[in-house]
């Protein structure tokens, strides 16, 4: 077996695409777009080190917000995923906290 030494120089150039925002946008999308997005914008959450973050998906027909939760239940990085407070957009939007 080898083994392969990362040099720091290596890591130096790996850019982090921190999110602009603690909350990605996904209204109006097609759910596989939306899952794409959301777990890019995840990865780059966890990345930066945020310990939450809220996935605004709006109400509509439904199938973002059900799609989103089904996404979210399998993902090990997130302690617990529920809507917003009625004021603060309810059930359009999904508050996550990471572990």
């Amino acid at each position: 077996l080898k083994k392969t030494h990362h040099k720091i120089k290596d890591i130096e150039n790996y850019k982090i695409n921190r999110p602009q925002s603690m909350q990605i946008d996904l209204r109006g999308m097609r759910l596989e777009s939306a899952l794409l997005e959301l777990e890019q914008f995840l990865d780059n959450a966890l990345i930066s080190g945020l310990n939450y973050v809220n996935v605004l998906h709006g109400k509509g027909t439904g199938v973002l917000m059900k799609g989103v939760s089904e996404f979210l239940k399998n993902q090990t990085y997130v302690k617990t995923f529920k809507f917003a407070d009625e004021d603060c957009g309810g059930s359009g939007i999904t508050e996550v906290e990471f572990k």
